[in-house]
């Protein structure tokens, strides 16, 4: 996409017309502002760098990005890559997903716009990470790298110590979370909406992380958390302003984008997001 005196043009069709001359006339590209984006569906083309393109593959499951969002393709390339390690860590197994891999990305190199391609390198990655996990726990092939007698690994061995791996995959799953929601707040920013930012994906991380913090700290012992100095609180309040955030925006702050919607909609709507935000620190 271009930029035009601070209005974004988009890759809509370009037509053109021919004079009765038989001469073609100028060609019209339509401009529209960022606003009237997300009104219409719009053709968009987004190229990756070349090195997190394998991961596309996966993005693409969940839909196209358009020219008012971030491409989460470098995000992905990062975070998926380490979540499939810590699940599949083993140094045998990943160096068959490298092989297969590079084979496919082999025979496939003369078409390399073929998804094939890039499904060969999104191997290629997964193996590597699943060879990162595996030195981690020290495993391959199901067996434990053994010197001496001596199970060698770089964090845990996942049967032996399960609740350090539950705690550590607890951490990532609240990062990796909350870096949606991030990249959720970015988008609703370029959009033009920063209530939306806050009254949404903000309160979301915020609940996510004091929820995490109050699970590890006091457990689930509800005795504690109703007792001084009152840790549910810490959940409790964003909670509320998550739930109230969008009702008081359409009818205090009469923000632009929720007048559409309907005050017991926005209400409704809201209950079911602290809800759902609540079964995901669960």
């Amino acid at each position: 996409s271009y930029s035009v005196t601070g209005v974004q043009t988009c890759a809509l069709p370009i037509y053109e017309k021919e004079s009765a001359s038989g001469s073609s006339s100028t060609k019209n590209i339509v401009v529209l502002p960022n606003s009237e984006l997300d009104e219409i569906n719009v053709p968009s083309l987004v190229v990756p760098n070349k090195l997190v393109k394998p991961f596309k593959l996966l993005v693409d499951l969940y839909g196209t990005t358009n020219y008012t969002e971030l491409d989460p393709t470098p995000i992905i390339a990062i975070t998926y890559p380490i979540i499939f390690g810590l699940m599949f860590g083993d140094v045998g197994h990943g160096l068959v997903l490298i092989i297969a891999g590079l084979l496919i990305a082999f025979f496939k190199r003369k078409d390399k716009k073929n998804s094939m391609y890039d499904f060969g390198f999104l191997m290629f990655w997964l193996g590597a990470a699943a060879i990162f996990g595996g030195l981690l726990y020290g495993e391959y092939f199901g067996n434990e790298f053994l010197i001496n007698g001596h199970h060698i690994m770089l964090f845990v061995n996942p049967i032996h110590n399960i609740i350090a791996v539950f705690k550590a995959s607890i951490l990532i799953g609240v990062v990796h979370i909350n870096l949606g929601w991030f990249l959720s707040m970015i988008n609703y920013i370029l959009k033009k909406k920063p209530y939306m930012a806050f009254a949404d994906p903000f309160l979301k991380i915020i609940i996510l992380s004091l929820g995490t913090y109050l699970i590890f700290t006091w457990g689930f012992d509800i005795g504690a958390w109703l007792s001084k100095p009152y840790p549910i609180l810490m959940v409790v309040i964003p909670a509320i302003c998550l739930a109230l955030s969008k009702p008081i925006g359409n009818v205090i702050f009469r923000v632009k984008y929720l007048q559409s919607e309907g005050l017991g909609e926005l209400i409704g709507e809201s209950s079911v997001e602290v809800g759902e935000t609540f079964l995901s620190i669960l």
